[in-house]
Order: structure tokens, then C-alpha cells, then sequence
């Protein structure tokens, strides 16, 4: 069994979200409802300041930006951004993807998790 399988088992997708995204977090979480006990969405390209004034909101806040995660997952996924690159100096993870495409953030955020769920980080 490869990594994708252990993903597919823990993540929960947003499936009965709308396609075209929403206008905030708040919308979103209006319409699909709760993460759930012991679990919380997590977007996988972060709905931080730098993405929020390069980004729409529509996409942060879309089904396929947004992931269902045990709260345990979704935290060591935030330890890890915050956790510093290994040149001395260069800042966190967090800045570092902050300065990538859309595309790129998504394609790493999916990574990461993949990484975090398999026990793959250091976080």
C-alpha cells in the first residue's frame, strides 16, 4: 500500500461544497458545516496575508483548496510551515511558499500532507 492509500483513508474532502469557491471561510464553513469532533479543515495553499492580497478568495475557499483533517494532522502540518528552512537566515517554510504560484502552493501543500500523514516530516 502506497502513501495515497494512508491520505485517502484520514483526509475527508469537502464534496458537497460549491464549485466556484466562496467569498470567505465563514461562507464556506456556512454552507458545507463543521470539520467535525476532534477534526478541522485545513487549506492546503494557507489563507495567510501575503495569499489573501495575491489570491481570490474563491480559490482559498474551495473544495479543492480545503481538506478535512484529524486536528492532530492539521497541526503538525502547521508546525511544519512554521519551522525554519535549513539555510540560516532564509525564514520559515511558511515564508518560503508564501512567494510561489498558486498552482505551486497547491501542488505542495499536497506534499506536505502526504509527508505529515505517512510520518515523513520532522514536525
Amino acid at each position: 500500500r502506497g502513501t495515497t492509500d494512508t491520505t485517502s483513508k484520514i483526509v475527508k474532502r469537502a464534496s458537497n461544497a460549491s464549485d466556484e469557491g466562496y467569498s470567505s471561510f465563514r461562507a464556506f464553513k456556512n454552507d458545507v458545516g463543521s470539520a467535525g469532533k476532534d477534526r478541522e479543515w485545513h487549506h492546503l495553499v494557507e489563507q495567510n496575508p501575503t495569499n489573501k492580497i495575491h489570491f481570490k478568495s474563491e480559490q482559498l475557499q474551495n473544495a479543492d483548496n480545503l481538506v478535512n483533517l484529524p486536528k492532530n494532522i492539521h497541526r503538525r502540518i502547521s508546525a511544519y510551515y512554521s519551522s525554519s528552512l535549513s539555510d540560516p537566515g532564509s525564514g520559515t517554510v511558511r515564508q518560503w511558499i508564501s512567494q510561489k504560484s498558486f498552482a505551486e502552493q497547491l501542488q505542495y501543500g499536497k506534499e506536505v500532507l502526504n509527508k505529515v500523514i505517512n510520518g515523513l516530516t520532522k514536525n
